[in-house]
């Protein structure tokens, strides 16, 4: 293998998304294990089935896990499926907000949620449109 060959050094910045994705990814791992675990609290007290947070909270963990691995490893599909990743779970944390949280509960924080969710997506498409971070995941770029 040829120097111009070799993977350039992972920028901070996809260390940065990493660490985002595996908070996001530990959280809703936390989420399915607690559901399990109050599963009866949770059916006497939720008016849904317990299921769709044990359900979500596997999925949206074990994904996670997978995103971080392939952004670690600089795979080309990783730095693609960033993108979907990053707006899938805004829509998604957005509609469980808005169908399944009590109203009166989510009203106090809407406006700082709501900041966060543009901080948030704001901060991953600015380190995701960064030129070395492009040229890690082997993306093409203009210079």
């Amino acid at each position: 293998m040829t120097y111009r060959d070799e993977k350039p050094s992972r920028p901070t910045g996809v260390t940065i998304l990493i660490i985002m994705v595996l908070i996001i990814g530990g959280i809703n791992l936390t989420r399915f294990v607690q559901s399990l675990k109050l599963w009866d609290l949770l059916i006497e007290r939720l008016p849904f089935s317990p299921i769709y947070l044990v359900l979500t909270g596997l999925a949206w963990g074990l994904t996670a896990i997978g995103l971080a691995w392939g952004l670690y490893r600089g795979e080309k599909w990783a730095y693609k499926a960033m993108y979907l990743y990053s707006v899938i779970y805004v829509i998604y944390q957005w509609s469980d907000r808005l169908f399944f949280q009590d109203p009166t509960s989510r009203l106090p924080n809407t406006i700082f949620k709501l900041v966060t969710t543009f901080i948030f997506l704001g901060l991953i498409y600015w380190i995701l449109f960064r030129h070395n971070v492009k040229e890690f995941f082997g993306e093409p770029y203009e210079q």
